[in-house]
């Protein structure tokens, strides 16, 4: 059976029925828009007469929300030197809408990153240059987005002094990267992961020495080291 609903308020809708008492009601409310992040939610259902006070209220739990996928990410180091303090660009399509006040979290797969005075940078109207919080192969970038961010919204981010990955291996080394809505992780809304490539290996160094003429025992020639 198919009831009319009306919005009674900005957060709240109303629907009538018959039903008798201690009838086991099972409906489901359509076209509802999911919450724009993770979080515990309160669903409260109060019954009525048709004229007349709630003799009733029961209230439920959402816990069960998931972040969406981001629409896109990627990453490269410069220098691309393994083990160099590199600075680490990141580039992220978001799937949804950021609060103003959201956060990143970028999350180290495969190897724990060392680092000296990481520093956010970005030529986003959207970021603002806070400090990085390390915490093992986590880095959190609280409030970092200091406006609101539209959805489906390219944004690069540069961190400088991320140390690369200790090989060249591909398909070794990842980074998941999260958004969350507030300045915690558990606010989330979309996630994605990204492989770490191009990294490569230092030049190999070489040393010989040349002179101008022949170099003799006890005479003084100059030298050309190369």
């Amino acid at each position: 059976t198919l009831y009319s609903c009306y919005a009674s308020s900005s957060n709240a809708i109303s629907l009538a029925w018959t039903a008798g008492m201690g009838t086991r009601l099972v409906f489901s409310i359509s076209t509802i828009s999911n919450p724009a992040y993770v979080d515990n939610y309160t669903v409260a259902f109060s019954f009525a007469p048709t004229s007349g006070a709630t003799f009733q209220t029961v209230t439920t739990t959402i816990n069960t929300l998931q972040p969406d996928a981001l629409t896109s990410c990627s990453l490269s180091f410069a220098p691309t030197f393994a083990t160099s303090a590199s600075t680490l660009s990141v580039t992220l399509t978001n799937k949804n809408a950021i609060l103003a006040g959201g956060s990143l979290q970028l999350t180290f797969a495969g190897y724990t990153p060392t680092y000296s005075s990481p520093a956010v940078s970005s030529a986003s109207p959207y970021v603002s240059a806070v400090t990085p919080t390390p915490s093992g192969n986590v880095l959190f970038l609280s409030a970092v987005f200091t406006s609101a961010v539209p959805a489906s919204t390219s944004i690069t981010i540069s961190i400088s002094n991320v140390a690369a990955p200790p090989t060249t291996g591909s398909g070794l080394y990842s980074v998941t990267l999260l958004t969350s809505a507030k300045s915690s992780y558990l606010y989330k809304i979309d996630q994605g992961s990204c492989s770490i490539t191009g990294i490569t290996n230092y030049p190999t160094a070489s040393l010989a020495i040349t002179s101008d003429s022949p170099i003799k025992v006890g005479s003084s020639r100059t030298l050309f080291f190369v």
